[in-house]
């Protein structure tokens, strides 16, 4: 099968919104839970995560099933990461561009708790999961819908979101 074949199921239930971000390569997506008005969170808003700390509590994304989106191979299981539980918009974005992720901070510094499955000659990775809550573990055969973790803020995360 190749990259131009592959069609995957949605790794979340329910109401997402989706995004790209600029940095991001093209086959690169982030899952944002919202409700039925788009809000992100389950208390407050935006500029109250921009002017002070939330926890991860109050946004919907955090701890949401994920599901295998292909029938594969896991090929990488990872979740002993920490999560970042209190959030601030404004501070953790200004960390994030003053303190560098580098390479030799290792894989889990960047994508923090994943799952990596393969499925033919296409791999999938779910990034940011959260600490403790992977289902499979490397080897483990995986079906469509099949859940598999739950979404964190592992790694570099300004906030709950799953990095497919």
């Amino acid at each position: 099968m190749s990259l131009q074949e592959m069609i995957l199921d949605p790794p979340v239930r329910g109401q997402w919104a989706i995004y790209n971000p600029p940095d991001h390569p093209g086959l690169v997506f982030d899952f944002l839970a919202v409700d039925e008005r788009k809000s992100l969170y389950r208390k407050g808003n935006f500029l109250k995560h921009c002017l002070t700390f939330i926890s991860v509590e109050d946004t919907y994304t955090w701890a949401s099933s994920v599901f295998s989106p292909v029938d594969g191979v896991v090929v990488a299981s990872h979740d002993s990461e920490e999560d970042r539980k209190r959030l601030s918009f404004v501070y953790d974005l200004l960390s994030l561009l003053t303190n560098k992720t580098k390479i030799a901070d290792g894989f889990g510094a960047f994508g923090g708790n994943r799952v990596m499955i393969r499925s033919g000659e296409v791999f999938v990775l779910l990034c940011h999961l959260k600490h403790g809550s992977s289902k499979v573990r490397t080897g483990d055969t995986v079906r469509v819908g099949q859940p598999v973790a739950e979404v964190g803020n592992s790694g570099a995360s300004i906030q709950p979101h799953l990095h497919l």
